[in-house]
């Protein structure tokens, strides 16, 4: 039987909404780390496949995002979501010491991923990416949060229309301008990870 969990965490900088998904048994933990504009109910699909497979699953609304505290969209410190997400592995590590865990990131939360595992890789019994936003990133950058980048319309989304729809009438997906400053804070995370330390976990990369 699925069972769907929301509680709240004091995060570095303000509360974070938590979202968990379980079943009767358990074989393993699977933490999500959502991408930009996202929120965690947007994977309640692909959770519930997890939790049908065995897994027990996590997923954090980033600073900014779904129902958690924070300017939307705005990432000013990328090493503080990095902590945020931190404090969730910790807090499922205390609950389930007896299983494996798996850290699973889509997009630029495949970012904060790689990141959380250079911290954190012998916790980990893997590493799962889909779309990582890796490798550097040309041009200038700059820090002036007034500068935005302008709205994803969400028709390359996916090639199902009706995927794009959801994701387009969804009230919790931030349809608005993102802070320039935020393509700043990921390029520095960007660079953190490539002087950070080798990945030396098991690393699935998805595409496409």
């Amino acid at each position: 039987m699925l069972v769907g969990g929301s509680e709240t965490l004091q995060g570095i900088d303000g509360e974070r909404h938590l979202a968990s998904w379980g079943g009767d048994e358990i074989d393993r933990v699977v933490v999500l780390c959502h991408s930009l504009r996202e929120h965690v109910g947007l994977y309640g699909p692909f959770a519930e496949a997890l939790v049908n497979s065995g897994a027990q699953v996590y997923a954090l609304d980033q600073a900014g995002h779904g129902r958690s505290e924070g300017s939307p969209a705005l990432i000013g410190d990328f090493e503080a979501g990095v902590d945020d997400q931190r404090l969730v592995l910790q807090l499922v590590r205390a609950r389930h010491s007896d299983v494996p865990l798996v850290l699973l990131g889509h997009g630029t939360g495949a970012t904060l991923a790689v990141r959380l595992a250079q911290h954190l890789q012998a916790d980990l019994a893997a590493l799962v990416l889909a779309a990582p936003l890796l490798g550097t990133v040309p041009g200038r950058h700059h820090d002036d949060p007034r500068l935005s980048i302008e709205p994803f319309h969400g028709r390359d989304l996916s090639r199902d229309p009706a995927v794009g729809g959801r994701f387009l009438s969804d009230p919790l997906v931030w349809h608005g301008e993102v802070p320039l400053c935020t393509a700043a804070a990921l390029h520095g995370g960007l660079q953190a990870i490539g002087r950070g330390p080798r990945l030396r976990l098991p690393v699935l990369r998805l595409h496409g």
